[in-house]
């Protein structure tokens, strides 16, 4: 699929708008309404550990995926409970993740130190590789895909179970995309 196609096709653009209107404050559920309903019914029967978080942006894809050269694979964007009120919920690093949501980041990583002390798990895994080759290769060329877009504490998959027609894949409307925006990363060879 041609990127064009690909950015015409992001579901993730309604709810970014919505989020925009609202001066970058989060909304009462910051989900896909395709998702919704599986997202509901998988997490009635969750421990608070895997339940999925709507309360904030999901983080599907994170900096330039579709100019970097690497793409990490990842299950599902982790649940800090610290990280709550001063990263999820601030509406500088929400206007963050809506550029990730909205393919116009161009960086995977920052150099900002308030966004760093609030949420450093990333910087702290690229460290070798920043110190190897520099700051600036290791943001503008590494991006992350996650399989779920929606926050956990733990990652568990949505079984099947949970999905209204069982002949339909056990995937999330969201999760499709993403399958979509991988086979273009693998067309590409990254």
């Amino acid at each position: 699929m041609k990127i064009s196609e690909l950015k015409e096709k992001n579901p993730w653009k309604e709810l970014s708008k919505k989020i925009e209107t609202n001066n970058f404050n989060l909304i009462e559920t910051n989900s896909l309404i395709s998702d919704n309903p599986i997202i509901e019914f998988f997490n009635q029967n969750q421990t608070d550990t895997y339940k999925l978080k709507t309360s904030m942006l999901p983080a599907h894809f994170t900096g330039n995926i579709l100019d970097s050269k690497i793409v990490l694979l990842a299950s599902n964007p982790g649940y800090v409970e610290k990280e709550v009120e001063n990263f999820y919920c601030n509406p500088k690093f929400i206007k963050e993740r809506i550029a990730d949501l909205s393919f116009s980041k161009k960086r995977f990583i920052s150099n900002d130190t308030e966004r760093i002390a609030e949420s450093p798990y990333w910087n702290q895994k690229l460290r070798w590789l920043i110190d190897e080759v520099g700051f600036e290769e290791v943001s503008k060329n590494i991006s992350l895909l996650q399989f779920n877009p929606y926050h956990s504490s733990k990652f568990r998959v949505i079984a099947k179970k949970y999905f209204e027609d069982p002949n339909l894949s056990n995937y999330l409307p969201s999760q499709n995309y993403g399958f979509e925006l991988l086979r273009s990363c693998i067309d590409q060879e990254k």
